[in-house]
């Protein structure tokens, strides 16, 4: 059975008030959108990468792809209006998945009000680690 993931991350980062697309903030070196995409690129189970991201950072995010030969990701799209319009194109640029694996790529991060650091929203279960499960019937 052949999956692929759908790394979401078309977040503005307007809560996070870096003044760039969420996905390309820098953490240890690297944008926060390849640290998303690497446990899939490593996995032998995913054979196919989306990764949706905000228009702007379309050409920058590409380019971080190709610099970390994450040779897996199939394609590079915009993201829609709404979470489920971006995982809707995502979907639409797999080629030949029959399970997909859709990972909130850049989840919801705020500054600290105490420390002005970056730090996860608040949450009882981490969202870096909820995944959605689908199986795509070409039927």
């Amino acid at each position: 059975m052949r999956a692929g993931a759908i790394i979401a991350a078309a977040g503005r980062g307007t809560r996070l008030g870096s003044g760039e697309p969420k996905a390309l903030v820098p953490l240890g070196g690297l944008p926060l959108v390849v640290w998303a995409t690497l446990p899939f690129q490593r996995s032998p189970f995913v054979e196919e990468i989306v990764v949706v991201a905000v228009e702007e950072a379309l050409e920058a995010v590409r380019t971080w792809i190709q610099r970390c030969d994450l040779g897996k990701v199939h394609a590079v799209v915009a993201g829609g209006r709404e979470r489920q319009d971006s995982v809707g194109r995502g979907l639409a640029a797999l080629q030949s998945s029959e399970v997909v694996l859709v990972h909130d790529g850049v989840p919801s991060w705020r500054r600290s009000s105490s420390s002005g650091s970056p730090g996860p929203r608040r949450s009882t279960e981490p969202r870096s680690l909820r995944f959605r499960f689908g199986i795509r019937s070409n039927a």
